[in-house]
């Protein structure tokens, strides 16, 4: 069972002012559907988590947050920006994290702060700082004090933080020496998040289909024991007849893999003529691509962030990957445009992310103004919740260009 509690973000691309997000389930949940929730210590959080808004809201900033501290704290730099800061934030703003989050039965809170100066090409690491929350909060770390609780050698431990890296994370450089190995879970919890998202880099989200996606295909149908079965069960079903995939490629003399020649798909209506991989459907390859995530996230005990989930699947597909995840016991958090889904959401699961002309960002949850089940999608619809498209005359203003 790991899951985030809360996130705060300050100064982080589209988002200028501090928010604060936290996942804690409200009563009517904790009280009807246990079954969405993480219990921790007498408190529930919600598995799924759906940020919802207009264009340019800032959605996808949010999700971009987890993936920039995942890829920090896993030393992925290839996921990294040149810069994060937000434009039109004052130039020497620092940009500021904080995650609040529980990985093996634990409870941490790891503070990052990065330099923002336009004068920089790149933001480097200013601080961070991680807390353990037990009985009491106790820190196991902090960057710019020099502190770091691991069984070691003063002046080993004075000589690493002597060549610290400003790109690198502390937790790179000091997860050898923790012996109760608290390091070094937390940052393959993360490190699986940048695996599973379909955000690329900070800079790309990958709303549909690419041809990369076929070859992690592949490697994760090879090594990951269990996964076609998984596909094969989901889609029969809701009616995708795939009940076999094969995968042509070359070996050498020692049963090394040294090219995929094509990944093949066999439906029911006849079995002796496969498809290629390159021939399906977008929403076959997404769906192909959703469950394969889904499948490593539970096996890897991690959550799974998604940028768009209804980009490509049909409308009526969501709320069945919802309780898929909520069946496998992981937590999913994702931005979505799919008002169907709001049908099958509880009002702790959604959050709505406006912008105003300043360029703050609001983001509020039905649960503080609903108590109880609402018809979340008559809400929305209606203007209640907010989150809305602005076309104040726009019918009347593109009649009038299309006149000239």
């Amino acid at each position: 069972m790991n899951f985030i509690k809360q996130i705060e973000i300050e100064n982080f691309f589209s988002i200028k002012n501090k928010v604060s997000i936290n996942f804690e389930a409200d009563n009517y949940s904790k009280n009807n559907h246990k079954n969405r929730l993480f219990e921790y210590k007498n408190r529930f959080y919600n598995k799924i988590i759906s940020f919802y808004g207009a264009n340019a809201s800032g959605k996808t900033t949010i999700l971009k947050s987890l993936v920039v501290i995942g890829a920090i704290i896993s030393n992925k730099k290839e996921i990294l920006p040149f810069s994060i800061k937000n434009k039109f934030a004052h130039s020497n703003t620092k940009t500021k994290f904080m995650i609040n989050f529980v990985v093996d039965n634990k409870e941490f809170i790891y503070e990052l702060v990065l330099n923002s100066n336009k004068d920089k090409i790149n933001d480097k690491i200013n601080n961070e700082i991680l807390y353990i929350i037990e009985d009491k909060k106790e820190r196991l770390f902090d960057r710019k004090k020099r502190i770091i609780k691991v069984d070691l050698d003063k002046e080993i431990k004075n000589t690493i933080f002597d060549n610290l890296s400003d790109t690198i994370s502390i937790i790179e450089e000091f997860k050898i020496f923790d012996k109760k190995e608290y390091l070094n879970k937390i940052q393959t919890f993360f490190k699986t998040i940048t695996k599973v998202t379909n955000i690329e880099t900070a800079f790309i989200s990958k709303m549909g289909i690419q041809e990369k996606d076929e070859i992690k295909l592949v490697v994760n149908l090879l090594e990951i024991k269990g996964l076609k079965e998984f596909i094969f069960e989901f889609f029969n079903s809701i009616g995708i007849d795939i009940d076999d995939i094969k995968i042509e490629y070359e070996e050498d003399s020692d049963n090394n893999i040294t090219k995929i020649d094509n990944l093949l798909l066999f439906h029911k209506i006849n079995n002796n003529t496969p498809i290629e991989y390159k021939l399906e459907s977008d929403g076959t390859k997404m769906l192909l691509k959703v469950l394969s995530d889904i499948y490593i996230t539970s096996k890897n005990n991690s959550i799974l962030v998604i940028d768009e989930l209804d980009s490509v699947l049909h409308s009526f597909l969501v709320p069945i990957i919802n309780e898929l995840v909520i069946n496998s016991n992981i937590q999913i958090i994702y931005s979505s445009h799919n008002l169907y889904n709001l049908k099958f959401l509880y009002s702790d699961e959604l959050f709505i992310i406006e912008k105003d002309i300043t360029h703050n960002t609001k983001i509020v949850s039905p649960k503080q103004q609903i108590d109880g089940y609402e018809n979340l999608l008559f809400l929305y619809e209606n203007g209640k919740l907010g989150g809305l498209p602005y076309f104040k005359n726009l019918i009347t203003k593109i009649s009038e260009w299309l006149m000239f």
